[in-house]
């Protein structure tokens, strides 16, 4: 039997996240993954060494079995769920469930716990484990006996992977390299793992990005998986590499990574370099590699050997061993690359690899232009891949942003207090010299002009590698006469204008990824006027420029296809038409003619469309039968994969609607996000905060708070926040209980955490003893300020028996909120909105919790975020 990681939910959960679905007669493109929100490699808190993940399965485990034993099957399987809500691939759990279907004599929960049982027993047979090989046998035994249509989704993908074949390769042929791209991406979502059809699917995928043109490598494709464990196997793992002398190491094809904080360090650190080493050859203008078969000519063809990369457990051995300055966060040392998890440090994931980032393309400046290159430029150019965003099919998101940098540089703008921009070019390596360095290369790369075009990216390279020559004499004069005065700016005919133009970018930038999108606004008018003007190289820059701010906007998108469609770029306008699909509202009047554009330009939309036909036709037809069968949680599995593949497929979402309905179940999992063990994966942490793991909830304890309260606006007199690393993106809802001793003042749920002085919330907050209170979305940046129009009255009572239940929900930019099962109706602008619009850049960043005086107590945290059973 061919091992696809099957047509099972945990397939068509893999292949929606290589491509998001779009109108049911067209092949969903590999980019975007937008609904998916899932974190890459710490995404679930790990468990702590002393009480660890096997520890909690085992006492789930005996709670499950006591509770068979007295007949009360509901309880066994929700001791079973609360595991795979932490780690989702348990096999212990997973059989769990099968047990507990037997005992009911349920044929339904039986065939759906084996549906999930089964392709990973599959797996863990094929990885060696010969052990398993009698269970496997055993369960595909009784899935033929309770499962009236077993193997019939199998048939199904396997049709739709081979017809994925042949349409990559006829995308190939013609030179639709994002079309190629988009079918390559999903037969390597479906192949089996180390099969040589996976290695074929992603040998193709490479070449698309290769040979593509420079967008082409924006869309989101799977890389080389590099490795993926469950949670006992890690905490095994863990518990034998916590020693520098016993470090786990992975070899990847441009690192050798070391470190003793973890597996998911390890896996984490490697599938992120990866990714990012492609830009850091971009940035330079180096040939890739893999060198494709047509090499563009004006890139240096330049070897980059591989590395050493050194992550230390913690910042103590870091110094000990790297010899690197206290006030670092990582060096580079010519041969290698060292840093330290920064979680230990009231840091993130996030702040690592920011880190690794930063320091290994010190070794990219070293090899290309040496040691002549000056500090600001060294430093400079790295600090702006500080701005890169991991995605959760390992890809990357770039030129972003880097908030803390720019938090800084803002502040000493307007305090007066910023060092000249000419002491920061000409002098040595100083820590308060990277915000303005950062500030100004992300300026060059970012900075447009009134038509849309980038002002000097073109140059950039070039002026990195002019430092290869040598000194280049007065670096303020020759930065004007090399990069500015060649731009033709009226408004910069000197370095004092040059400085003062700069300064208003950045501040500008800062005002518009927090508060708001005047720069959006401005080019989407632009747009508009171009294309009314029938101006398409202009409509085009100035959508794209749109789509630097936010990659999901759909009108952009739509903008984009039309102007490529009028340019003669049909590979661009097809894929950007099935963006603008994936991304619309259902409604949407464009909706036919970006169907009409993919009909006119796509050389092979029929053989795409009869492929998709015949599975999500197949696969809804299918959750049908199970219904008929009185199967009604195979029903709605199938369902939600119909949904996920084609989410206006009518009769699919009736079917779940109605099923969840009249049976009172779902089958979407929850990720519990606090494991009940630990705090690991939670920042920031020390001795002087309040929140403590505490049983089943995280306790926040003023009492435990030494000296000075922090202090806030009135009516906010304390509060304290812990976040976790789970960055989501796309669409996510996140949940907690609440529940506050009487002495409560404020309480909430975090978002878009960037620091812990930067972040969005849904504050809970006290104005009396009565039953009405007040709710906030607040934006916290060393002060509060509030979004809509003003706070919100809503009747809850966090202090009575089971506090309160909070929900915050993001569609899109949308954010809104439930409190107790009930919409919070809010107001902006004066108008009734049942959500509140933000920017983009407020909602990127981590999830956490916000709490103030007396004792809070978070209950049922738990994120749902793209990802169903």
């Amino acid at each position: 039997m061919m091992r696809v990681p099957a047509a099972t939910s945990v397939v068509l959960t893999t292949l929606l996240a290589a491509a998001p679905a779009v109108a049911p007669s067209l092949l969903a493109p590999a980019g975007g993954a937008e609904p998916v929100a899932l974190a890459p490699a710490r995404a679930a808190p790990a468990a702590p060494a002393a009480d660890g993940f096997r520890s909690f399965v085992r006492k789930q485990a005996g709670v499950a079995k006591a509770a068979l034993r007295k007949g009360d099957s509901a309880a066994a399987r929700d001791a079973w769920e609360e595991v795979l809500a932490v780690d989702p691939v348990n096999l212990d759990a997973l059989q769990g469930l099968l047990e507990v279907a037997a005992a009911e004599e349920d044929r339904d929960a039986e065939a759906l716990a084996l549906w999930e049982l089964l392709p990973l027993l599959e797996g863990r047979v094929a990885d060696g484990e010969v052990s398993l090989d009698r269970e496997l046998a055993r369960g595909r035994e009784r899935q033929a006996e309770v499962d009236p249509f077993a193997g019939e989704a199998d048939v199904l993908v396997e049709a739709y992977r081979d017809a994925l074949v042949e349409l990559g390769d006829a995308y190939l042929g013609d030179e639709f390299y994002a079309m190629a791209l988009t079918s390559w991406a999903q037969v390597a979502a479906l192949a089996e793992p180390g099969s040589a059809l996976e290695s074929r699917a992603l040998d193709a995928v490479e070449r698309c990005l290769s040979e593509g043109e420079d967008w082409v490598t924006d869309i989101q494709a799977p890389r080389r998986e590099i490795g993926g464990k469950d949670e006992a196997w890690i905490e095994a793992h863990d518990a034998e590499t916590t020693r520098w002398n016993r470090a786990a190491r992975m070899d990847t094809a441009h690192y050798r990574i070391r470190t003793n904080a973890g597996w998911r360090m390890l896996n984490g650190a490697a599938q992120a370099m990866e990714a990012v080493n492609a830009f850091y050859r971009e940035m330079w203008g180096i040939v890739p590699d893999p060198k494709p078969s047509n090499v563009d000519p004006e890139l240096r063809d330049i070897t980059v050997p591989p590395i050493d990369l050194n992550i230390y457990a913690d910042h103590a051995e870091y110094l000990k061993r790297s010899g690197a300055p206290e006030w670092s966060g990582g060096v580079f040392k010519g041969s290698s690359v060292e840093t330290y998890d920064h979680a230990g440090r009231g840091g993130s994931w996030r702040a690592t690899l920011n880190t690794l980032f930063h320091e290994a393309s010190h070794q990219f400046m070293s090899v290309a232009v040496g040691p002549s290159c000056p500090s600001f430029v060294n430093e400079g150019v790295a600090c702006l891949f500080e701005g890169i965003e991991l995605l959760p099919n390992g890809n990357i998101r770039r030129d972003l942003p880097v908030m803390s940098r720019l938090n800084d540089l803002v502040n000493r703008i307007r305090r007066g207090n910023l060092v000249p921009l000419a002491e920061v070019m000409t002098t040595g390596n100083q820590p308060e010299f990277y915000a303005p360095r950062w500030g100004i290369f992300y300026y060059l790369r970012m900075a447009v002009d009134d038509q849309g075009r980038y002002l000097f990216r073109d140059r950039l390279d070039d002026y990195i590698f002019e430092f290869k020559k040598g000194a280049v004499g007065n670096m303020p004069e020759h930065f004007m006469e090399f990069l500015i005065l060649p731009a033709d700016i009226p408004e910069m005919r000197t370095f004092e204008d040059f400085e003062s133009e700069w300064k208003r970018w950045i501040v500008a930038l800062k005002e518009e990824s927090t508060s708001g999108e005047e720069r959006v606004a401005g080019f989407r008018k632009k747009a508009r006027l171009a294309g009314l003007k029938k101006d398409r190289e202009a409509q085009l820059r100035f959508n794209e420029r749109i789509l630097d701010l936010d990659p999901t906007d759909a009108d952009a998108s739509w903008g984009v296809a039309v102007a490529c469609q009028a340019l003669e770029r049909p590979d661009r306008a097809v894929h950007m038409a099935h963006m603008f699909l994936n991304r619309c509202a259902g409604d949407d009047k464009r909706r036919p003619d970006a169907e009409a554009l993919i009909d006119e330009l796509d050389p092979h939309v029929e053989d795409a469309r009869d492929a998709r036909r015949s599975l999500v036709g197949g696969m809804a037809s299918l959750a049908l039968r199970y219904d008929r069968e009185e199967m009604p949680l195979m029903a709605m599995r199938v369902g939600r994969d119909v949904l996920g593949l084609d989410p206006f497929e009518e009769s699919a979402g009736a079917l779940v609607s109605r099923l969840e309905r009249e049976t009172g179940k779902s089958v979407i999992r929850w990720e519990r996000l606090y494991n009940g063990f630990g705090l690991e994966g939670w920042w920031p942490q020390g001795n002087d905060l309040p929140f403590l793991s505490s049983g089943d909830a995280i306790l926040c304890d003023y009492a435990r708070v030494p000296g000075q309260n922090r202090q806030g606006e009135e009516g906010l007199s304390i509060y304290s926040n812990l976040f976790v690393d789970r960055t989501v993106v796309g669409n996510w809802t996140l949940e907690a209980r609440i529940e506050c001793t009487r002495d409560w003042e404020i309480a909430g749920l975090t978002f878009g955490a960037q620091d812990s002085d930067h972040y969005e919330a849904v504050v809970l907050r006290k104005v009396g003893d009565g039953p009405e209170q007040r709710v906030d979305f607040g934006s916290f940046e060393n002060g509060w300020t509030f979004r809509g129009d003003g706070a919100y009255k809503a009747s809850f009572d966090p202090t009575a028996p089971g506090g309160t239940l909070l929900r915050v929900q993001v569609r899109g930019r949308e954010v809104s909120v439930s409190i107790d099962g009930e919409p919070l109706p809010v107001v902006v602008d004066g108008k009734n909105r049942k959500s509140i619009p933000y920017p983009a850049g407020a909602l990127r960043g981590d999830l956490g919790l916000l709490g103030s005086k007396g004792q809070t107590r978070f209950s049922e945290i738990r994120l749902l975020a793209g990802k169903a059973r």
